[in-house]
């Protein structure tokens, strides 16, 4: 009996021993297996992660790409219409010249208007006093002549008054209306009809001041003193006299 144990036990051992060899290589294969399955659900995971983070690169790059070409979309809108704006403004500019050089020219053209009416109205001034001066130069020696022939009148009067006399008693002479008549009708000068009396005590008519209205509207009075013919007339005589412009006595 006691031979037989140790053999039994040995038995017993070597099939303990193979069971726990059994399990171990059991056990050893789970463990790998479930290393195995760790590994791969890590490596699993980490392909979950990448594909993640691969999927949110490509969102961040998209959104990147999206806000870039919105940057780049409003850089060319900002850029288009400061290129709008100053076309405007070169427009406007434009149309600000060109109408101060319309202005201007209408100025201008108004100024040499105004210039040329001026210098007309000079121009007529000058002519007006050139035509003045010579008429009244003309007349003044019309009236010289006028008072030679008076004078030459008044000589002849008296010869002949001295001769009647010593003929015959002399009479009274009778007031006689002298009529001054107007310029004639063209002339720049206007002269109003004006009549004197020759007094019975002198043969020297005196003639109110005439008043003398120009084109001009310029007024002037003149004392003029006509001489007489004769003492006795017993109608009107007339002058051929330009009063308005005779000199002063």
């Amino acid at each position: 009996m006691s031979s037989s144990t140790p053999n039994n036990d040995t038995a017993q051992q070597r099939r303990e021993r193979l069971l726990l060899a059994q399990a171990e290589r059991q056990r050893a294969r789970e463990l790998e297996i479930a290393r195995q399955e760790a590994e791969a659900a890590k490596e699993e995971e980490e392909r979950r992660l990448a594909e993640e983070r691969r999927v949110e690169e490509e969102k961040r790059i998209k959104e990147e790409q999206r806000l870039a070409e919105e940057k780049r979309a409003a850089a060319e809108r900002a850029l288009a219409e400061e290129m709008r704006l100053e076309e405007e403004r070169k427009a406007e500019l434009r149309r600000f010249e060109e109408e101060l050089a319309l202005e201007e020219q209408r100025v201008a053209e108004e100024r040499r208007k105004e210039l040329a009416k001026l210098k007309a109205r000079e121009d007529k001034r000058a002519a007006d006093a050139a035509e003045d001066a010579e008429e009244e130069r003309e007349q003044n020696a019309a009236y010289v002549k006028l008072v030679e022939e008076n004078r030459k009148e008044r000589e002849k009067a008296a010869k002949e008054l001295e001769r009647q006399q010593k003929r015959a008693p002399a009479a009274k002479p009778r007031p006689v209306d002298v009529i001054i008549p107007s310029r004639p009708s063209g002339s720049r000068s206007k002269v109003f009809k004006s009549k004197a009396v020759i007094s019975d005590d002198s043969d020297v008519m005196d003639v109110d001041k005439e008043q003398v209205e120009t084109t001009r509207g310029v007024k002037r009075k003149r004392p003029v003193k006509m001489i007489a013919k004769g003492m006795n007339f017993s109608g009107s005589l007339t002058f051929d006299l330009a009063v308005s412009v005779g000199p002063r006595f």
